[in-house]
């Protein structure tokens, strides 16, 4: 709706780039109300995950924590959302190959974080 609240938005030929920045700024705004429900046991959803799900879930949460806002943004954008490239890079008005670039260094930052959970926890065995 606040898309086709801006007209002059609407022939620019960028539609799907200013969508995502409308749905970046809903999120963030969402992310910053506080909670209007309290948790409690009623309300609580169930999740029967396995151990090892759980574990990975986590260490995955634990990893995304370290990230910045921007890093996991991109992350989110690229392996969850499936955003092209093309898209993302004119979105964040940098090139394909500077964004590819972040990208390879948001991924070896996880593997990095990985790789020292893993050697922690063979230390601890």
């Amino acid at each position: 709706m606040r898309y086709y609240q801006h007209p002059q938005y609407q022939s620019t030929g960028k539609e799907l780039q200013y969508l995502y920045v409308i749905a970046r700024n809903l999120c963030i705004d969402t992310y910053r109300k506080p909670s209007a429900e309290p948790l409690s046991e009623e309300n609580m959803p169930v999740v029967s995950v396995q151990d090892d799900d759980f574990i990975t879930h986590v260490a995955l949460r634990n990893a995304l924590s370290e990230l910045t806002a921007e890093e996991r943004e991109l992350i989110l954008l690229r392996y969850v959302n499936e955003v092209p490239v093309v898209v993302m890079s004119q979105l964040y008005g940098i090139s394909r190959f500077a964004l590819h670039r972040k990208l390879k260094a948001i991924l070896a930052k996880l593997r990095k974080h990985f790789g020292k959970e893993a050697d922690g926890y063979e230390t601890e065995i």
